[in-house]
Parts: structure tokens; sequence; C-alpha cells
């Protein structure tokens, strides 16, 4: 298996989603990358056999293709249930159709 960066996962992600391939420059501009971090992940995103790129334009390759199937591209974010909603706005669970009376007004 290949290991690949962020903005290398990134950069298959966008070429996979679009019927054409894309542009050098539209990837530059989706993805915000520095002139030289693009062309170090196409360099070795072209050496991996995954993509093409032909005037300006990066396609998948077969093998990319397949590889972008294969795997998971989107990127994993690790957060726990209790880290999502602080406790000071957790209040009582009310049923559906129940009267609601916000906070503020409680006295």
């Amino acid at each position: 298996m290949i290991k690949l960066l962020k903005q290398e996962r990134r950069i298959l992600t966008d070429i996979f989603g679009s019927s054409n391939g894309l542009f050098i420059f539209t990837i530059h501009r989706q993805l915000n990358l520095s002139p030289n971090e693009l062309f170090a992940a196409i360099e070795k995103l072209k050496s991996n056999g995954l993509i093409d790129v032909i005037d300006d334009r990066a396609t998948l390759t077969k093998v990319g293709a397949e590889y972008a199937v294969k795997t998971s591209l989107k990127t994993k974010i690790g957060h726990k249930k209790q880290n999502l909603i602080k406790e000071n706005f957790l209040g009582k669970r009310i049923n559906i159709n129940e009267f609601y009376i916000p906070q503020k007004f409680e006295k």
C-alpha cells in the first residue's frame, strides 16, 4: 500500500471527482497549497503511477482509479462523542411535541 500525505489524498479525491481531470492551477486554487508543496505532491503521485499530467491537466491512471476505489481517501477525523457538545450547552432532553420554554424565561 502506498503511503500518501493529506494533500496528496486530497488531490486524488478532487481528480477522482472530476470527469476529465483537473488543471494544475485549479488544484492549486482549491487546495491553497504553495507551488513547492503542489508540485512535490504531483511528482510523488506521478512517480507512483497514480496520475498523468498532460498539457497542465492532471488525470487519474487506471492504477490511480483502482487505488481511489479500493482505499478510503477521506481524512480520518478522530473525535470523541463527549467532545462534540460542550457540557454547558447540554440541557434536559425533551420529547417530540413537548412544550419547551427557553432557560432565560424560567425563574
